[in-house]
């Protein structure tokens, strides 16, 4: 966590207009946070149920997100960052 967290923080800024950048991070900051809240209590409650339960959902959860990256169009083709500062129309 020590060296990705600052990757994690700002690599969706690099996708953001200048006048999102804030709203980006700060939504990455309280995700991040978030997490650490809500993510033991879920993980205690899981594992009460039967101690594997909690590995099958972060497994289920990862196998999920590597289909998402693999079939999403914006995440397809490397290289290319889409215009953003445009306005649409």
């Amino acid at each position: 966590m020590g060296f990705g967290m600052p990757g994690f923080l700002a690599a969706p800024t690099l996708l953001a207009t200048r006048a999102a950048h804030g709203s980006v991070a700060g939504l990455t900051s309280a995700t991040s946070a978030t997490t650490f809240m809500v993510g033991p209590p879920i993980g205690n409650g899981l594992y009460q149920v039967t101690p594997a339960l909690p590995y099958l959902l972060c497994l289920a959860l990862l196998a999920a997100l590597v289909v998402f990256t693999f079939t999403h169009p914006g995440l397809r083709t490397p290289g290319q960052v889409p215009d953003t500062d445009r306005a649409p129309g």
